[in-house]
């Protein structure tokens, strides 16, 4: 999700004419609310949304995405040392229809196990809820994304798979936005993927700058809960970005 600072701070939004405030929300369904609503023009959201059949979501559309495999893991309590385990148990994820979400039902059927019968999957919240959760029992596993993983990790927990292993395609990150825009202003979108695009070449080849806004913007949790956790956020999601997004 770092595209968008990195536009932000490096000037390349202005370069191109633009004047963008970056809003953080909980999780890509208030992001979603608020582009159907016309709050924002643009959201930074996984693919999966926008293809619910609601007719609202239809018609925004995920057109541009910079990385595309769902860069998450299954994260489990110590006690639960196999996957098979998990039978009986709860599994938290941030809300239903979420990537996260998608990422909990790919990995339990990985391991021959159904999700909602065979584990119990329950809405935990934003990522930053995730961790405290497993510490507190509330869950015994949870599908994390960085840098959330690295601090379950460091608290004891461990990984049951990397989901990004498992190499199913996905549109994981990417831009959306409402198809009337595209056709009414097709000049606005085209500035605004353009600048996306050269934010990503921009964190890829200068990690310094790369950190230093992540530390300012994506850390309003970081900062919080998860100090220095930049770099493994970087290493794991922003330096995995396509600098040249694909189009779908």
């Amino acid at each position: 999700m770092c595209p968008p600072w990195i536009a932000r701070e490096a000037g390349i939004f202005n370069k191109h004419g633009l004047d963008v405030e970056v809003i953080a929300t909980p999780t890509g369904v208030e992001g979603m609310n608020a582009l159907i609503a016309g709050e924002v023009q643009f959201l930074q959201i996984s693919g999966g949304y926008h293809r619910e059949r609601s007719p609202r979501r239809r018609r925004c559309h995920g057109r541009w995405y910079d990385v595309e495999s769902l860069v998450q893991q299954l994260i489990a309590r110590p006690e639960v040392e196999k996957a098979e385990q998990l039978k009986g148990r709860t599994l938290g994820i941030t809300r239903f229809g979420t990537s996260i979400d998608v990422g909990a039902r790919l990995a339990l059927r990985h391991f021959g196990l159904v999700p909602e019968k065979d584990v119990a999957i329950v809405q935990v919240g934003g990522m930053e809820s995730m961790v405290a959760a497993l510490q507190g029992n509330r869950i015994q596993a949870g599908i994390l994304s960085y840098p959330a993983i690295t601090q379950a990790l460091k608290l004891g927990h461990h990984a049951l798979l990397d989901v990004a292993a498992l190499g199913i395609p996905y549109a994981f990150t990417g831009i959306t936005t409402r198809g009337r825009l595209i056709r009414e202003d097709p000049d606005l979108v085209r500035r605004y993927v353009t600048a996306q695009t050269e934010a990503i070449a921009r964190a890829k080849r200068d990690k310094t700058f790369a950190l230093k806004v992540m530390g300012k913007y994506y850390a309003w949790r970081i900062r919080r809960r998860w100090p220095n956790r930049t770099t493994s956020t970087y290493r794991n999601t922003c330096s995995k970005s396509h600098s040249r997004p694909s189009k779908r």
